[in-house]
């Protein structure tokens, strides 16, 4: 798990913390890239309650098969770059994002050359941030 070490303690995980700071999520693609020893790396927001094992291993599997550098779920709703695939090779052009300050996901996705992969059912990506954010879904899945 990649973020702040202190804010995740009581789940009892090992947690790594961004290798740099103040670049938001791109910094936490590029520690993960950068301390795992896996040529393809899942990327996945802590905030998406619906994800699942099946869905992950789906992504995780096309694109190992298209060869993607990324492959990113796409919805109606638009592009999931923290929901996605990026692969190792990946790891000098995210840092050189970091180093020119384009911090921006969409952008780096358009950067990287990512691969959109077309997902039907936006629940599976969908962020859930706040206390509200999740009454609100809990009542529309009632």
């Amino acid at each position: 798990m990649i973020g702040p070490p202190e804010r995740y303690a009581f789940l009892g995980l090992r947690v790594q913390a961004d290798l740099i700071s103040d670049c938001g999520p791109l910094a936490g693609v590029y520690t993960g890239l950068k301390t795992s020893p896996a040529d393809w790396n899942l990327v996945v927001a802590c905030d998406m309650p619906s994800v699942t094992v099946g869905f992950l291993s789906s992504l995780l599997d096309a694109a190992e098969e298209a060869d993607a550098a990324v492959l990113v779920p796409k919805t109606t709703d638009g592009l999931h770059p923290l929901c996605a695939v990026y692969h190792r090779r990946t790891l000098a052009d995210v840092q050189s994002l970091i180093e020119c300050r384009s911090l921006r996901m969409h952008e780096a996705l358009s950067h990287l050359r990512a691969v959109h992969w077309p997902l039907a059912e936006f629940s599976l990506v969908e962020n859930v941030n706040t206390p509200l954010a999740w009454n609100t879904r809990e009542a529309l899945l009632e």
